[in-house]
């Protein structure tokens, strides 16, 4: 069984693991479903989670895969168009596109 996927962990354990803090560690049924992942800001909360995207970073509220977001705007299309097309709000949109845009950097 993969460290990670061990039900007994605790999200400390985890946590520690994956050098991350403990409250970004989500739990369902008592395995870790979710990973906040904290270089997105609170406007545009993204996480890890298995059951959504096959595990590619989501947008939490609506399940939008972050890629998704990114490859629109990155082929043109304006903010609002991006938000409007996913449900999403412009200041969302232009916050998950600052941090593609500064991972790529």
């Amino acid at each position: 069984m993969d460290k990670l996927t061990d039900p007994l962990l605790t999200p400390k354990e985890v946590a520690r693991h994956l050098r991350i803090p403990e409250s970004t560690v989500y739990y369902w049924l008592g395995v870790a479903a979710s990973l906040r992942l904290s270089q997105y800001p609170d406007a545009a909360p993204v996480i890890i989670d298995p059951r959504f995207g096959w595990g590619a970073p989501v947008v939490e509220a609506t399940k939008v895969p972050v890629d998704a977001v990114v490859d629109l705007w990155s082929a043109g299309e304006r903010l609002e168009d991006v938000a409007y097309e996913y449900g999403l709000s412009r200041e969302q949109v232009e916050a998950i596109c600052r941090v593609a845009v500064a991972r790529a950097a």
